[in-house]
């Protein structure tokens, strides 16, 4: 099941360490042990490591009659913030005489 998530994240050039919450769909709770040994297995090889907020909910009719459980993923990508001193620097390239020292 961690399979698809994986490929998900990968193709929005992320991956598990950007996760942020995660919303967990079981058709019965009888297979909460089964979830959490899938789960615990796909974080123990991510790194660094991930903790995303879950919120786990037991629902009789999902997508398919076969489905017995769906999991959606919310990430986060992170756009670095440029340095103050690379805009500073780029701002005096465009406009040398402002920035005169005596």
């Amino acid at each position: 099941m961690f399979d698809n998530l994986t490929c998900a994240l990968k193709a929005a050039g992320c991956t598990a360490a950007n996760l942020v919450k995660l919303t967990v769909f079981l058709r019965d709770m009888c297979h909460l042990d089964a979830y959490r040994e899938a789960r615990n297995r796909f974080f123990s090889i991510v790194t660094p490591p991930a903790a995303p907020a879950v919120t786990l909910v037991e629902m009789s009719n999902l997508h398919g009659p076969d489905f017995l459980i769906e999991i959606e993923a919310m990430a986060a990508r992170c756009r670095l913030r440029p340095r103050l001193e690379d805009h500073i620097e780029r701002r005096f390239r465009r406009a040398p005489h402002r920035f005169k020292t005596a």
